[in-house]
């Protein structure tokens, strides 16, 4: 592996210029070494060198994807992304995608390798971009990957500050520092892209109430793979939430794979246990496998306190409260 001398390299369409240039610049005060043209272009550089020297000396490329970045003349960027895309590894991931002005659909229809990588999307702002970035830089940084690959002499500072922050701090036997917080209730929340507003809205509500939910676009870091990540939540997960709604129900989609791999694991619970919950998000049909189950409207005055309870027995069952 040679020295790395850039934590990101950040590839977009000049259309994308100001965006890049405002991530490039946070991404610089979180500490992080960062190649971006305006940055580190000078007058009489060669471009392809130092563009050849960015891609390869870059622990990770930051991918601005736009409708822009797939013109089809666009001859910079689409050379970027293949020689970051050759520097992937099943066990390395490279390329940390942000989805800026462009949808999943049209993604999927410009390149679907990409659209089945996780990103973050800028319509969340650039704060949120910058945090999940930072969290999937921080993570690699940490990994046993990364530091059987690159000696400590050959780290960048920055490097070191993240592998010293992430050691656990030593407690003596009677600090109560080391006492161990009980966990929360963990709720998967299985729900249609569409439905997205709604769910997000929940996801807050069960977050103040003391609950742990998952939802894809707050923890799957940018650069994981998706569908592996949320096989695991599933599989670790106390409650999934199936959140219905006449699209998600009557649509194809992923709804119907997450619904999937949550009946899966709902056959091997006891009988009697609550784990998955029929959510209504609005008046819709139920899927035929779960009509048995009682389940909760959301749209009603008293739905959202019934579904409270639903958690508080689970969480009594479980003995975490």
């Amino acid at each position: 592996m040679p020295d790395v001398e850039w934590d990101v390299f950040i590839s977009h369409a000049w259309e994308d210029k100001e965006f890049a240039g405002q991530l490039a610049n946070e991404l610089k005060k979180r500490g992080l070494r960062v190649w971006f043209d305006e940055f580190t272009l000078h007058v009489g550089d060669s471009l392809r060198a130092s563009i050849d020297r960015g891609l390869a000396n870059s622990r990770f490329g930051v991918v601005v994807l736009s409708r822009d970045f797939f013109a089809k003349k666009k001859k910079w960027t689409q050379a970027e992304l293949n020689g970051l895309f050759a520097r992937e590894r099943p066990d390395k991931k490279v390329i940390l995608p942000v989805w800026h002005n462009i949808t999943a659909e049209e993604l999927e229809k410009y390149s679907p390798i990409l659209a089945d990588h996780w990103a973050v999307t800028s319509e969340s702002g650039l704060e949120s971009v910058v945090t999940r970035l930072m969290q999937a830089i921080e993570q690699a940084y940490v990994s046993p990957t990364f530091l059987s690959d690159v000696p400590s002499t050959k780290r960048p500072n920055v490097w070191d500050s993240i592998i010293r922050r992430a050691k656990p701090y030593p407690v003596q036997a009677n600090d109560e520092r080391s006492l161990e917080p009980k966990r929360k209730l963990k709720v998967f929340l299985c729900h249609s892209s569409r439905d997205k507003p709604v769910v997000r809205d929940l996801y807050q509500r069960l977050k103040s109430d003391g609950f742990d939910p998952w939802l894809d676009e707050e923890n799957i870091l940018p650069g994981q793979d998706w569908e592996n990540e949320i096989r695991k939540a599933v599989r670790n997960t106390d409650v999934v939430l199936l959140c219905l709604s006449s699209l998600s129900v009557s649509k194809a989609g992923y709804f119907h794979k997450e619904f999937k791999y949550a009946w899966d694991v709902a056959q091997e619970q006891p009988e009697g246990v609550i784990f998955i919950i029929p959510l209504k998000l609005e008046i819709c049909d139920v899927p035929e496998q779960v009509r048995h189950l009682h389940w909760a409207n959301l749209f009603e005055d008293r739905g959202y306190g019934n579904l409270k309870r639903a958690l508080r027995a689970r969480s009594e069952n479980l003995k975490i409260l």
